[in-house]
């Protein structure tokens, strides 16, 4: 195989249900505390049957400019300040961070639903686009939340905006990654960001894969693996990390969460909303030849596992056929729910926050496992270890599955 540059996590920077630093997400999962909340804002919706969600902490519009404002929504409300958080732990000037040689990937699944709800009853009510502002125009684009990274930072590079549903964020990190390692990039500032909404909720309700059976009890909801498991709780966030080449991290003294080691993506071709297991394994496979590295000396995987009948045993049974029914699994939705586009990035954070205190989390509310994901070792309770090879596997509807294998830094 050719020479290839080295990539490293010099960065992160996340909002989601569990804080906004990284102390209180490592708190969150070492005390196996839940950051799912009940929805009454979604009782509008009469026959919606979830009604739990999981909230970020977005940032106050009134610290940003006007013009800012016009295209953030509250999806760019959380964006930026993960981003600029992401930027700070680098250690990086912002100009650099900003400039011609950087990629910035962001990810997003819609843009800013409230907006676009608000667009399209206006559309409907009055039949006319008169008086509707642009404002409500700009958020509604899927790619606002690039674009207002973009304009906070006066980037100067490439601007790519992957969406992917609960892929994106991955995919991001996957394309910086690739940037970087073949020299197209110096710097990759990568990560994804969505926020929730009922009608998020709505669709997989439709595709009858919400949690709705847990309501009452929203902390006890999604049961990743979990005999009782019903489906996706909707949650927001954002998470970034920047991405830059090893030598170049050593050299101007960075600190190095960790080293991304491969990466692969791949498609099904097949159906639209059931997971296929083998292409869950061949993207598990593909990345461990991305990374050159035997299975064997990966010791844990952070799962996508969502808490879906289907999908959770489809994934346990491709990471049992390609790591072995030894290896240690657990899913950090159970903590967060389902962040959708900056889960996959939020997920690779995580890991290299296990990484760097030596410990891994369980997956919370994994009260019986499901005889149908006994194909792998759950972890059962805060598990001491030194954590050195990681898999962070994320998947999406359309069949897009993704995998980042992470070594420490």
């Amino acid at each position: 195989m050719m020479h290839r540059r080295r990539v490293v996590i010099t960065g992160i920077g996340m909002r989601s249900p569990l804080g906004s630093t990284p102390d209180e997400h490592v708190r969150a999962l070492r005390e196996g505390r839940s950051g799912v909340v009940a929805a009454p804002e979604w009782d509008w919706v009469t026959d919606l049957g979830p009604r739990v969600v999981g909230r970020a902490q977005a940032a106050d519009p009134r610290d940003y400019s006007r013009a800012l404002r016009r295209t953030m929504g509250r999806v760019g409300l959380l964006a930026v300040p993960a981003l600029d958080d992401a930027i700070a732990s680098s250690g990086i000037a912002r100009e650099i961070a900003a400039g011609e040689d950087s990629w910035l990937l962001v990810g997003s699944t819609l843009g800013a639903l409230d907006d676009i709800d608000n667009m399209l009853h206006r559309l409907r009510d009055k039949r006319s686009v008169l008086g509707a502002p642009t404002s409500g125009a700009l958020r509604s684009m899927a790619h606002t939340a690039a674009i207002t990274c973009s304009m906070h930072l006066e980037f100067k590079g490439r601007l790519v905006c992957p969406s992917a549903a609960c892929a994106t964020g991955s995919l991001a990190i996957g394309m910086g990654y690739e940037a970087i390692q073949d020299g197209r990039a110096e710097i990759a500032l990568a990560g994804g960001a969505d926020e929730a909404h009922a009608s998020t909720a709505a669709t997989f309700d439709l595709l009858k894969a919400a949690s709705s059976h847990f309501n009452e009890a929203p902390q006890t909801t999604p049961r990743p693996f979990d005999a009782r498991r019903d489906g996706i709780v909707c949650a927001e966030g954002a998470a970034f990390v920047v991405l830059e080449e090893r030598d170049a991290a050593i050299a101007r003294g960075a600190t190095i969460w960790a080293e991304v080691l491969g990466f692969a993506a791949n498609s099904s071709g097949t159906a639209a909303t059931t997971p296929d297991g083998a292409s869950i394994a061949r993207c598990l496979r593909a990345a461990l030849r991305d990374a050159e590295l035997d299975a064997s000396a990966v010791q844990y995987v952070n799962a996508h596992a969502t808490g879906t009948t289907v999908g959770d045993a489809a994934e346990a049974a491709a990471i049992g056929e390609v790591f072995g029914a030894s290896i240690l699994v657990s899913s950090t939705k159970g903590h967060t729910g389902h962040t959708m586009a900056a889960a996959g990035a939020l997920e690779t954070i995580v890991c290299t926050l296990m990484m760097r205190d030596g410990f891994v989390h369980p997956t919370l509310n994994l009260g019986a496992i499901a005889d149908d994901c006994r194909t792998v070792r759950h972890v059962d309770g805060v598990q001491e270890l030194e954590l050195t090879h990681a898999v962070s596997t994320n998947f999406a509807l359309g069949g897009i599955q993704t995998c980042i294998v992470l070594g420490r830094g």
